[in-house]
C-alpha cells in the first residue's frame, strides 16, 4: 500500500502494542489489474511539383490524434481502508481489517468496504499541421551548383485529460489526485538551408531554423558545416550547431496534486538529534505541479572528422569522428534530492516548520513538513567521444558479394551537472550505470560480415559492450565490500543463413541463431535486461518469408 497507513496500538491483532506506520500490500484482495486501450489515427496528404528548371516545391497537410483510456480494478479507498484499521470497517462500521500474519484472510464484507473497481482515466492528444518548402539552384559556383532550400510549417497541438470522480478527487491509495486538462499550443517555424561548393577543395553548409511556441516563446538555431578535400579520396569535415527541446504540456501546466509519504532522512537534523523522526523519516505532504516559467532545453554540438576511400583499395571506406554535445537549462524534476544541496532556510522545494527553542539552541532548522515538487531549468549535460567506421566490400564472379563492416564507439565523458541557486554538482557517469538510462560503457563495437551468392546468403554479427560500474558495491560471501560491483563486458555472436527458392518467386527460408555461443551476462541483483545484453541465452530460429505479387 502506498502511501503508508497508520495502525493504532489498540488494534486487537497488533503484536507490537504500539502505533505503527504500515507499508503493506493487500494479499487477500482480487488481483490488481490495469487495462490500457489506445487508439491512434493519422492522415497525411501532400503535393509536389516543379516551378521552373531545377526548382521544386512540396506542400503537405497532416492530422493526427491518439486516445488512451486506462481502467484499473481492485482500487483501495484510502480513508475507508484507514477506518478499517481502526475497527470502523464492514457494513456496520464495527470490524477491523487485520494486516498481520503470514497470510491474512479478512471477511469479504470488510474488503468490500474499501475496494472499488473499474476506475478510468482518459487522455487525448491532437495535432494538425501544414508545411510548404521550396528547393532549387540559385547559381553555379566553381565547385558546382549552389543549392538552397527554404520553407515553413505550422502546427496546432492539444492535450485533454479527464478521469472518473474517484481518480479526480485523489482518494485512492497509491494514486495522485488528477485535475481535468484542456491545453493547446500553436507552433510556427521557418528554415533556410544552403549548400556552397566553393571549389574542388572546399564546400560549406549553412542552415538556420526559427521556431515560435505560443506558450513559452521563440528560439533560433543555426548549423554550419565545412568540408575540405586535400585529395579526391579524402574529406576532412567539421560541423557546429545548436538545438533545443521545448517543455511539454505537463511540465508547463500540470495542475497541483497532493499525496502523503515518508520523508527522507533529514541531512541537517539527523546528525544532531539522532531521532527516528529525523533519521528514519516521517509522514509529510508531497505536492506536485507544473512550472509555466520553464525555458527550453538548449543544446550545442561540435563534430570533427574525416572520411577516406583510397584509390589503391577500391571498396575500402574509413571514417573517424570526434564529437562533443552540450546541453544547458535541461528540464528536471526537483524531487527531494535538493534537500541537502540547498540552504534549508531558503529551499523552495522543501518546506520546514519554524524551529523550536531547542532547535535554535542546537543550530538546526525546523522539521520538514512538505515537499513542493515541480520542474525547473537547472541541469546540464556534456558528453564527448570518438566514432570509428571501417567497411570493405568486394564482388567476384566465383565467390559472390562480400561486405565487412566494423563500427566502434568510445564514450570519453558523460558529465551531468546541477546548477541551481547555491546547489552545484558535477559528476561523470562514463563507464558507469545511470538510473533509467542504464549502463554507459566506454567501449562498444559491432562487426558485421555479409556474403551473398546466387541464391544463398549469410550474415554474422559480433557485438561487444565494455564493462561498467554498478552503483552498488560488491558482495563477497554475502558481506558487502567497499569496492564497486563491475558488470563484465559482454560479447554476442548472431548468425543467419538465407536461401531464395527458384521455383517459388519471392520466397525465402532463413535459419539462424541469436547469441549463438550462449553468453549470459552477470548482473548485480538489482540490475538486469540492459539494451545491449542478451539475457535470454542462445536462441535458434527458422523463418519463412513469402512476398506476394510481382
Amino acid at each position: 500500500v502506498f502511501p503508508p497507513a497508520f495502525v493504532p496500538g489498540s488494534h486487537p491483532e497488533n503484536p507490537f502494542g504500539e502505533d505503527l506506520l504500515l507499508f503493506y500490500r493487500l494479499l487477500d484482495t482480487p488481483a490488481r489489474k490495469i487495462e490500457t486501450v489506445g487508439d491512434a489515427r493519422r492522415i497525411v496528404a501532400g503535393l509536389k511539383g516543379e516551378l521552373a528548371q531545377e526548382w521544386r516545391w512540396e506542400a503537405a497537410l497532416n492530422w493526427g490524434e491518439s486516445d488512451t483510456e486506462e481502467t484499473s480494478a481492485t482500487n483501495i479507498l484510502s480513508e475507508e481502508f484507514e477506518a478499517a484499521l481502526f475497527g470502523l470497517g464492514g457494513p456496520n462500521g464495527g470490524q477491523f481489517y487485520n494486516p498481520f500474519g503470514l497470510n491474512p484472510q479478512n471477511p469479504p464484507e470488510v474488503l468490500d468496504g474499501f475496494l472499488v473497481h473499474d476506475v478510468s482515466t482518459r487522455e487525448a492528444s491532437r495535432e494538425v499541421g501544414a508545411s510548404l518548402q521550396f528547393a532549387g539552384t540559385l547559381l553555379n559556383m566553381a565547385g558546382g551548383p549552389l543549392d538552397i532550400a527554404v520553407g515553413g510549417e505550422f502546427r496546432r497541438q492539444s492535450l485533454e485529460q479527464d478521469a472518473d470522480e474517484l481518480a479526480l478527487r485523489g482518494v485512492l491509495v497509491g494514486a495522485l489526485g488528477l485535475a481535468p486538462l484542456n491545453l493547446d499550443r500553436d507552433v510556427s517555424a521557418a528554415f533556410l538551408e544552403l549548400f556552397l561548393p566553393w571549389n574542388d577543395l572546399f564546400e560549406a553548409q549553412l542552415a538556420v531554423r526559427y521556431d515560435h511556441y505560443s506558450d513559452f516563446g521563440s528560439t533560433l538555431n543555426p548549423k554550419f558545416g565545412l568540408g575540405w578535400r586535400p585529395a579526391p579520396s579524402l574529406l576532412i569535415r567539421a560541423t557546429w550547431g545548436t538545438s533545443f527541446r521545448p517543455p511539454t504540456f505537463r511540465q508547463l501546466f500540470d495542475p497541483p496534486s497532493q499525496f502523503v509519504d515518508i520523508s527522507d532522512p533529514d541531512p541537517y537534523r539527523c546528525p544532531v538529534t539522532g531521532s527516528d523522526f529525523d533519521c528514519q523519516g516521517h509522514a509529510v505532504e508531497f505536492e506536485f505541479r507544473g512550472n509555466p516559467d520553464l525555458e527550453p532545453d538548449e543544446g550545442e554540438n561540435w563534430n570533427l572528422g574525416l572520411a577516406w576511400e583510397p584509390d589503391q583499395l577500391p571498396g575500402l571506406s574509413v571514417s573517424v569522428d570526434w564529437w562533443l554535445i552540450e546541453h544547458k537549462n535541461r528540464i528536471i524534476e526537483s524531487g527531494d534530492y535538493l534537500t541537502e544541496l540547498l540552504d534549508p532556510t531558503a529551499n523552495p522545494f522543501v518546506i520546514r516548520d519554524s524551529p523550536s527553542p531547542d532547535d535554535i539552541a542546537l543550530g538546526i532548522p525546523g522539521p520538514i513538513v512538505k515537499y513542493a515538487d515541480t520542474y525547473f531549468n537547472g541541469d546540464s549535460l556534456e558528453t564527448r567521444g570518438i566514432d570509428l567506421g571501417l567497411s570493405f566490400s568486394r564482388t567476384t564472379q566465383h565467390s559472390g558479394a562480400w561486405q565487412a563492416e566494423l563500427n566502434y564507439s568510445y564514450l570519453g565523458r558523460y558529465e551531468l551537472g546541477l546548477d541551481f541557486d547555491t546547489a552545484q554538482l558535477v559528476e561523470d557517469f562514463a563507464g558507469r550505470r545511470l538510473g533509467f538510462l542504464g549502463g554507459l560503457p566506454k567501449d562498444r563495437a559491432t562487426f558485421r560480415l555479409e556474403w551473398e551468392g546466387n541464391r544463398h546468403s549469410a550474415t554474422a554479427v559480433l557485438t561487444y559492450s565494455g564493462d561498467y560500474q554498478s552503483p552498488l558495491n560488491r558482495f563477497e560471501d554475502g558481506v558487502p565490500t567497499e569496492e564497486p560491483f563491475v558488470i563484465d563486458s559482454f560479447t554476442q555472436l548472431d548468425l543467419a543463413w538465407r536461401y531464395r527458392f527458384e521455383l517459388l518467386p519471392g520466397s525465402q527460408l532463413q535459419l539462424g541463431c541469436n547469441n549463438c555461443t550462449d553468453e549470459y551476462p552477470f548482473y548485480n541483483f538489482m540490475f538486469n535486461s540492459e539494451a545491449f545484453h542478451e539475457a535470454r541465452g542462445a536462441m535458434a530460429y527458422i523463418r519463412w518469408a513469402q512476398v506476394l505479387g510481382p
